[in-house]
Parts: structure tokens; sequence; C-alpha cells
């Protein structure tokens, strides 16, 4: 297949559920900084390669990128409060995620199965993590976790099988059933 491009235009403010879903052979796209609000499924299975959400985002909505499987970089902006469930579930080729200060939330399964990410973040602003979170990021190595945790859901970390050490932040009440089933290599809380 081809390789193709597209500029959204400046102006657009919000990029509709399902705008530009299954479009395998869109390998880049221009997002303009008029956009506040990414849909649910909006760029799910595209043959995106790398993205910038520019600053002004605030939400990029449930499987948003899912499926995106050449997807290997993506700049989440400061603007970025929530990342909504599954917004890049599957995206196997997404190596490394910087998550800006000022993300709230980070939905189920919003990073689960992307096979090849090796570290993340999670920054001190963030309160939740939902279940299944980083679930099947089997080359997931470090996790450094927010200081305002204080729950680890369901299968948060279930078959992070290459995750050796974790540090569990002391504002951390309750770890829930399965939150690090299958992380065969840990050697150290």
């Amino acid at each position: 297949g081809s390789e193709s491009s597209f500029a959204i235009p400046e102006g657009i403010e919000k990029i509709e559920n399902r705008a530009f879903a299954e479009c395998e052979s869109l390998t880049n796209v221009s997002i303009p900084k008029s956009v506040v609000s990414i849909g649910n499924h909006a760029f799910c299975h595209c043959g995106l390669v790398d993205v910038v959400i520019p600053e002004g985002v605030q939400t990029i909505g449930e499987f948003s990128f899912s499926g995106c499987e050449h997807l290997m970089n993506v700049v989440i902006p400061d603007s970025v409060t929530r990342i909504e469930n599954g917004a890049f579930c599957y995206c196997s080729s997404l190596t490394n995620v910087v998550l800006p200060e000022g993300v709230t939330r980070i939905g189920w399964s919003a990073f689960s199965n992307c096979e090849n990410l090796m570290s993340v973040t999670i920054p001190d602003s963030v309160t939740s993590v939902g279940g299944c979170a980083f679930s099947g990021c089997k080359s997931l190595k470090s996790v450094v976790m927010s200081n305002n945790l204080t729950i680890i859901q369901n299968d948060t970390f279930s078959g992070c099988r290459s995750l050796k050490e974790v540090v569990i932040p002391e504002s951390v009440t309750e770890i829930e059933s399965k939150a690090f089933a299958g992380c065969t290599k840990i050697t150290e809380f």
C-alpha cells in the first residue's frame, strides 16, 4: 500500500469519533493547534508512525489510537489531563511514552498490549490509573509511579514479564487482584 499524509485544517476544534478510523495507509497526520479534543476511536487502526498532539488538546478519547501497530512515537502535550480507556492499546511499536505533569487520569487499558513499551513515568499529577492500564506490556522494564496514587487496580501491570523492580509509593493503600500477575522477573518491591 501507498503511504499518505493528511493535514487537518486550522480552525477544527474537535476530531470526532471514528473520523479517521481504519485508514491503514494514513502514515502521517498534522493536527492543528485549534484542536482541543480527540474523539473516541478517532485514529484507531491507522498506519500512523509518529503523532504530535498539539498543545491545547485536553482529552485523548477512548481507543483513539488503539491498534496503530506502526506508531513508534507520540508526543503528549502539557495541556492533556485525561488519557481515556484504551487510548493507545495495541500500539505494538510504541517504545517510550512521556506523560506530562498535568495528566490526572489514565484510563482502563490505556496502554495495554504495547508490547515494545520499555519505560513509563507516571507523573505526580496522576491520581487514577485504570485496571489493565499497562497489562501485556511484555517489554516494560521500569515504571515510576505517581506519589498520589492510592490504589493499584486489577491487572494494572499483569503480564509485564520484563518488569524487574517496582517502587510502590507510600500513598498506595490498596493493591487489587492480579495487579502484578505474571510479572515473573520482579525481584524487588
